[in-house]
């Protein structure tokens, strides 16, 4: 069999098979942040091991984004960092199940910025 009749077949096949999305619920937290501190959300327990982010720099500085967990300490498992006038939008990604906090503010104390954040758990609804 040549390789055009392979891929041929393997169209062939594949186009009988349906995709059903899986439906999904959604739960998440806000926060925003203006001035020299940062702003910590409330607590979001992600149980699907699934999460994204979205946050939107509305300051003339930088914006850093955190995903913070505390256990006895409170430390960064995730963090990035969004220009001025610019958007984050992460995605769906794996994090450990858990409860999280979004946390975010400038850079540096020196260097006020604003703008607002989004955590959300993404789970699948059965």
């Amino acid at each position: 069999m040549s390789k055009k009749q392979e891929v041929k077949t393997v169209k062939e096949n594949n186009s009988d098979v349906e995709v059903a999305a899986i439906p999904k619920t959604y739960r998440s937290v806000s926060v925003s942040s203006s001035g020299a501190t940062e702003s910590t959300s409330d607590t979001l327990t992600v149980q699907g091991g699934i999460a994204k982010v979205s946050a939107r720099n509305t300051g003339s500085n930088v914006l850093r984004v955190k995903i913070v967990q505390r256990a006895f300490l409170t430390f960064v498992v995730k963090q990035w960092d969004v220009a001025r006038g610019s958007s984050l939008n992460t995605g769906e990604f794996s994090i450990t199940v858990d409860q999280y906090r979004l946390r975010i503010g400038p850079i540096d104390g020196r260097l006020p910025t604003s703008g607002n954040a989004t955590l959300t758990s993404v789970e699948a609804a059965y």
